[in-house]
């Protein structure tokens, strides 16, 4: 079935669109990716029970994410807590620091249905602080130009703007960014 474009939008290429395995695996980028370094172009996640685990309409979602933004030079992490993973978040922030991460997490004190999105919200800032790059809920559905504003605004030294988001609203409430006080 043929849709109509949405205005405003164009196709990205296909010849800019990464390959999946046909094997049903997971890209390797995704399960080991490189080695994290500061200032890179990286999409930060975060799934309680790892990648593996994510149900599969949220999997779709990152693997839309990698198809699209690793050949930009992009790298997804789905940090996770499972023992042994090589995305396990306390390979990355020092989640021992009760001035990094709070004892709730530290002492695994979090419950209750919403401890994987909480988790989430104590890890997101950490991470960011340390590495830069952006952070995705895993259910972020990303239709806007992330390497655009990555290389226009955040990265962009003559930008007059230290810190990008945005948050859904009615206008005139929504904002895309906003400078630093």
């Amino acid at each position: 079935m043929d849709y109509p474009p949405i205005p405003g939008t164009s196709q990205i290429p296909q010849s800019m669109i990464a390959p999946l395995p046909l094997d049903d695996t997971l890209p390797a980028a995704l399960t080991s990716p490189n080695p994290l370094s500061v200032g890179s172009k990286s999409i930060f996640a975060f799934w309680n029970s790892g990648i593996f685990a994510l149900p599969p309409y949220l999997l779709q979602n990152v693997l839309a994410w990698y198809r699209r933004y690793s050949p930009l030079g992009w790298n997804i992490y789905v940090f996770d807590r499972v023992e042994g993973s090589p995305l396990n978040v306390s390979r990355y922030i020092d989640t021992t620091s009760p001035s990094i991460i709070p004892a709730a997490f530290t002492n695994s004190q979090l419950d209750g249905s919403f401890v994987g999105q909480h988790t989430s919200d104590l890890v997101r800032f950490p991470l960011l602080l340390k590495y830069g790059g952006v952070y995705l809920d895993v259910g972020i559905l990303q239709f806007g130009d992330l390497n655009w504003l990555w290389e226009q605004v955040v990265c962009n030294p003559e930008s007059p703007y230290d810190f990008a988001g945005y948050r859904m609203g009615a206008l005139p409430e929504r904002y895309l960014s906003r400078t630093l006080p």
